[in-house]
Order: structure tokens, then C-alpha cells, then sequence
């Protein structure tokens, strides 16, 4: 499934495709984000910085994992939003609806 082309055709904007922390970094520091998606599985590293980022600027976002019940790197979120791997399109868009309020 195309991650992007389902939230495209669900009518929201997608401002930043990242495949590395270091990507996703530099649309940060350049781009507005009402919402984000992480996906542990970045080439660089691991997403928890970026989490960590999103929290502190009140910017919600969800989580994009396979191993939702053996992933330790969760553990340092009480509570995250998840989106579990392989998801339905209509998953995918009520998540981002919730996390953006509508």
C-alpha cells in the first residue's frame, strides 16, 4: 500500500515524504506539520528523537509499526497512537482525522 497515495486521496496534503531522521529533521525545521506518521523502520536511526520534537511543539502523531506488541522502542510513549502494519486505508485516514481534531 502507498502510505502517501492514501492520505492524498483522503484530501490532506503530504509535506513531507522522509525515508531518514535526517530528512525528516530538515522538513521540521523548514515545514509545517499539523500531523506526522513515524515509521521505525527509517534508514538513520531511530524516530524517537523526532517523537520527542513533535511532543514538545504540540504537533500529534501516530506511530507506523509491524511490531506494535514486541517493539521496546514504545515503551518510552505511554499511551501512543499506533498504526499497525499492514493497515487498511480506512485506518490510516481515521487516525490522522483524530489526531488533527476533525
Amino acid at each position: 500500500m502507498d502510505l502517501e497515495a492514501v492520505i492524498v486521496d483522503a484530501g490532506a496534503e503530504v509535506v513531507g515524504l522522509c525515508r531518514s531522521v535526517g530528512e525528516a529533521q530538515s522538513t521540521l525545521d523548514t515545514t509545517r506539520v499539523d500531523v506526522a506518521i513515524l515509521d521505525f523502520g527509517v534508514s538513520d536511526g531511530t524516530v524517537a528523537e523526532l517523537a520527542h520534537r513533535l511532543t514538545a511543539h504540540g504537533t500529534p502523531f501516530c506511530f507506523y509499526t509491524g511490531q506494535v506488541a514486541t517493539d521496546p522502542r514504545l515503551a518510552a510513549w505511554h499511551d501512543p497512537k499506533i498504526i499497525q502494519k499492514p493497515a487498511q486505508p480506512r485506518a490510516i485516514v481515521d487516525t490522522l482525522a483524530t489526531l488533527a481534531g476533525r
